[in-house]
Order: structure tokens, then sequence, then C-alpha cells
């Protein structure tokens, strides 16, 4: 029973203590009470991180500008950019065709990877998130079954951060690409 009152009075207090920062914030900064719920999500975490409540009037470190990006840098070309397969088409229409690395499959689920068709080598990657990239270098050898639980895993992983807004409208796919070199 103590363990729970002092549980919710440490809440109780961060969340006084947020509440009094945006009321500082909210003199120096074009807050809105749409801000207020993300604004929130961004001041709990880095409490319970960092022990500190980031510096948005004044950003001081890079931790402080990109939550400062957060609450304020949300256009929708970001979020294009933070999927892998939609930035494509900018690139495509940027800067051309000839920068973009070969997209053999794109699929939502790795059952609909179509094996027969790649090439024997190639690289399983999510579009939206990090650190699933699989290295295919010859697919006779290629253990599906554990490539499956590991990317369905990752394709069911939101890749954000709960204070994020950033990446919410991506929607996780598993691109098959080239360019893996031999060794």
């Amino acid at each position: 029973m103590f363990i729970r009152v002092t549980g919710r009075l440490r809440r109780g207090l961060l969340s006084l203590m947020v509440r009094l920062k945006w009321e500082y914030d909210r003199r120096h900064l074009p807050l809105t009470p749409d801000h207020y719920e993300l604004y929130g999500n961004i001041h709990r975490m880095s409490w319970q991180r960092l022990r500190s409540f980031p510096h948005l009037v004044c950003p001081a470190t890079r931790n402080d500008a990109l939550n400062w990006i957060k609450l304020f840098d949300q256009w929708l070309d970001s979020i294009v950019c933070c999927d892998e397969l939609r930035v494509r088409d900018c690139i495509r229409a940027r800067v051309g065709e000839a920068f973009l690395v070969t997209l053999y499959q794109a699929h939502e689920r790795f059952a609909e990877i179509d094996f027969e068709a790649l090439p024997s080598a190639f690289v399983i990657k999510t579009n939206h998130d990090a650190g699933t990239a699989l290295i295919v270098r010859d697919k006779q050898r290629f253990d599906r079954a554990a490539a499956e639980a590991w990317v369905d895993k990752a394709l069911r992983r939101p890749y954000r951060m709960d204070a994020w807004r950033v990446g919410v409208l991506i929607r996780p796919a598993a691109g098959v690409r080239g360019g893996v070199a031999r060794s």
C-alpha cells in the first residue's frame, strides 16, 4: 500500500511540475492547447530517462532541439521522409531514379514475399524502423522461418516514441532491396 501511494504521489508531483513548466513555456513559445498532450509526453519521458526537463525556450542540447522539433516542426514531408518506401517518390522526382537502390518487392507481410522471383542475394528491410535490415547473401542457405518471425515482430512494433507524432502515419511494410555486396 505504501509503495502504491508513493508511486501515485510521484506521478502527481511530476504532473504538477509539467503543468508549471507548461505555464512558463506558454509565455515564451507558440504553444496551443493542441500541443499539451505531446508536450506532457515529451516532458514525462525526458524526466524518466534524464531526470530533467527539456529546455524548449532556448534549446541547449541536441535532445532539447529534437524535442523542440517534435513540438513545432511537424509537416507532412517529414513523415514522408521517415517512410523508406514513400521517400523513394521524392528522391525519384528531385534527383532521379539512378540514386535509388533497386526495390524488388514491397509487401505488408513477410508471407507475401515471392522468393522465387528474387536474385540470390538481397536485403529484407521494414520501412518504418531501424535495425531490421536482414542481409541475405545466399537465398539457398536462408532460414525463412527465423526471418519471418523476426520481420513479422518488427512489422507489429510501431517505430516511434510515445511522445512522437512523426511515424504514426507510416504504414509498416517489408521491402526487399538489392545492393548486397558479396564477400
